[in-house]
């Protein structure tokens, strides 16, 4: 059986009310920009349960699931398939194939780069001017770098990031009601 589909034809379907669009990235990720009339539950909730409700709630379409390149959605499509008789699609290249397509999404301007690319852009930045400190002044600023990632490696093995965790506290990454 064939699972994913264009952005092309589920816009399409969408018009008709053939679909109903399932955006499965974190909500820092839709906060930016998101598909018009799509529903948020994010990989990480979408447990056997909570997608059972949002198939009955809509028992009459035929659902596909989306994230920004398509990558997330596919190497989970099994996974997720396994927790419903459904059967659930994929949009093609996700989010990006969409916009590529020249159909609409909704952005919001106002709302912070979503918190994992804060992250890199933080880490990053911190690694550039150690490194450029290190070479100019003291060798002692490369300890900076070093610092860095061994906190990236910790990440990869763990799971937690601590750099992550001190963004996400940052006022401009506090969510406010409406």
């Amino acid at each position: 059986m064939n699972t994913s589909i264009s952005a092309k034809d589920l816009h399409k379907g969408l018009q008709q009310g053939r679909y109903k669009l399932i955006d499965i990235r974190s909500p820092d990720e839709r906060r930016k920009e998101q598909i018009p009339g799509s529903l948020s539950l994010p990989l990480d909730q979408m447990g056997e349960q909570n997608l059972e409700n949002l198939i009955q709630r809509y028992e009459d379409q035929q659902f596909v699931l989306h994230c920004l390149s398509g990558i997330r959605t596919t190497e989970n499509h099994a996974t997720l398939q396994g927790r419903t008789d459904q059967p659930l699609y994929i949009l093609e290249g996700g989010l990006n194939a969409w916009k590529a397509a020249g159909l609409d999404t909704t952005v919001n301007k106002k709302a912070p780069l979503p918190l994992q690319q804060q992250t890199h852009l933080a880490i990053g930045l911190l690694v550039l001017i150690a490194c450029g400190l290190g070479f100019l002044y003291s060798p002692m600023f490369f300890l900076i770098a070093a610092f860095a990632g061994a906190g990236l490696t910790f990440a990869g093995l763990t799971g937690f990031c601590g750099m992550a965790r001190f963004i996400a506290l940052m006022p401009w990454n506090k969510i406010t009601p409406g």
